[in-house]
C-alpha cells in the first residue's frame, strides 16, 4: 500500500533537532500510553521516515489508538500544506489586508495602510483621524503579513489617542491592518480578560467538498493581550464529545485550570460545546467561497449570537494542536488519496 513512500518523504537534518522536543513533550503527555503496533509502525516508517514515525507514534501513544494516519510536523509543512495551498489565492487570503474584501460583513476591519516605505505622513495622519472618529472599544493594529501573534498592538479606548495610534502604526514595517477591538464572548473572556480569546477552526477543501476538521479555543495569559500559543497562550478543545478537558500550552503541558485566573476547563466545557454547534456550518461557509485553497485555519470571535472573522490562516493552520485534542487530522476516507497526491507533487 505504501511501498517506497519513505524515500519520497525527505527530512532535513534540522527536523531531527527541531521536532525532538515536540516528540518528547507528546510522549510526556502520553504518560506511557500504547504507541503503534508493529504492523502500523512498519507502515509509518515507510510513509513518514524515521523522524516522522517517531512523532506519529507519540501521537498514537497519547490517544492509545494505534493509528499511523497522524500527520508529522515536517510533512505537514513541506508536503501537506505546501501542496494543498499552492494556489496564489492562499497567499492572498493570508494577507490580512484582503480580509474585508474576501469576507465582507464578517470582519471587524476598519482600514489598512501600505508597508512602511510606501506610506506617507499624510497617510498616517488621515488614518489616525479616521480611527479616532470611528473606534468605540479600542483598536487592534497588526502587520498584515504577521503570524503567531507577533507585531500585534492592542489599544483600549482610553489608550487609543492620536500619539499612541501614530506610534503604533509607525512601528510596523510591513502593511498595516487596523481592526475594531472586539469584546469577545463572556464565557471565554472570564478565563482571561486581558486578551481577546478566540476559536481556531480548521477546514479542508478536497474534490469539490469542504470538510470541517475540528476546532479549539485559545486563551491568553495575564498581562498579555494576544491569545496565541507562541506568545505563551493556552488552548483547549471546543469540539463536543472530546476526551480533552484540560488546557494545554505550547509544550503540551496540561493544566486543570487556567494558571492565572483559576478557571477550570470543565467550567467552560458546556459553553464551548454550545459555541461549537454552529462552528462547522459557519467555517465551511467561509471556505466555500475559496475552494481552491486546500487547508485554512479560521480565527473566530463568538459574540452577539454569531462569529466575527479575525484572520484566515493558510500558512499556519495549527494542525498539531488539533491532533493532540481530536486525533488524526485528515478524514480516513480521503487520507490515502491526499497522502499520495502530496508525495507525488513534491518530487
Amino acid at each position: 500500500m505504501f511501498k517506497s513512500a519513505a524515500k519520497l518523504v525527505r527530512y532535513e537534518w534540522r527536523s531531527h533537532v527541531k521536532y525532538k522536543k515536540r516528540v518528547q513533550n507528546i510522549n510526556r503527555l502520553a504518560q506511557g500510553g500504547n504507541g503503534l503496533r508493529f504492523s502500523s509502525l512498519f507502515t509509518a516508517l515507510k510513509m513518514w521516515g524515521v523522524t516522522g514515525a517517531r512523532e506519529v507514534s507519540a501521537y498514537s501513544s497519547l490517544r492509545s489508538d494505534g493509528d499511523f494516519r497522524y500527520i508529522p510536523s515536517n510533512f505537514y509543512k513541506s508536503g501537506l500544506s505546501r501542496y494543498l495551498n499552492r494556489s496564489p489565492v492562499a497567499d492572498w487570503l493570508d494577507d490580512k489586508a484582503n480580509l474585508s474584501v474576501a469576507f465582507p460583513g464578517v470582519t471587524p476591519d476598519m482600514l489598512s495602510l501600505p508597508q512602511q516605505d510606501e506610506r506617507s505622513e499624510l497617510d498616517i495622519d488621515d488614518a489616525v483621524k479616521s480611527i479616532l472618529l470611528s473606534q468605540k472599544n479600542g483598536v487592534v493594529i497588526k502587520d498584515s503579513a504577521g503570524q503567531q501573534g507577533k507585531e500585534v498592538i492592542v489599544l483600549t479606548r482610553d489608550e487609543a489617542d492620536a500619539v499612541s495610534l501614530r506610534s503604533a502604526i509607525k512601528s510596523i514595517k510591513g502593511g498595516v491592518v487596523v481592526q475594531h477591538r472586539l469584546s469577545g464572548h463572556y464565557e471565554l473572556q472570564r478565563v482571561n480578560s486581558d486578551s481577546l480569546n478566540t476559536i481556531r477552526a480548521i477546514t479542508l477543501s478536497w474534490r469539490d467538498r469542504i470538510y470541517y476538521l475540528g476546532a479549539f479555543a485559545r486563551f491568553g495569559r495575564k498581562g498579555v493581550r494576544v491569545d496565541n500559543v507562541h506568545s505563551g497562550g493556552l488552548f483547549a478543545n471546543s469540539t463536543e464529545g472530546s476526551k480533552a478537558e484540560r488546557f494545554f500550552d505550547g509544550d503540551f503541558v496540561e493544566y486543570d485550570c487556567h494558571p492565572d485566573s483559576g478557571v477550570r476547563c470543565d467550567e467552560i466545557k458546556s459553553a464551548l460545546g454550545n459555541l461549537g454547534e454552529d462552528l462547522p456550518e459557519f467555517s465551511v461557509s467561509l471556505h466555500e467561497r475559496y475552494p481552491q485553497v486546500g487547508l485554512i485555519g479560521w480565527d473566530l470571535v463568538p459574540e452577539n449570537g454569531g462569529f466575527s472573522l479575525l484572520e484566515a490562516n493558510a500558512k499556519v493552520p495549527a494542525a498539531a494542536s488539533l491532533q493532540i485534542l481530536n486525533g488524526p487530522l485528515i478524514p480516513e476516507e480521503i487520507f490515502e488519496e491526499i497522502y499520495w497526491s502530496c508525495v507525488s507533487k513534491r518530487h
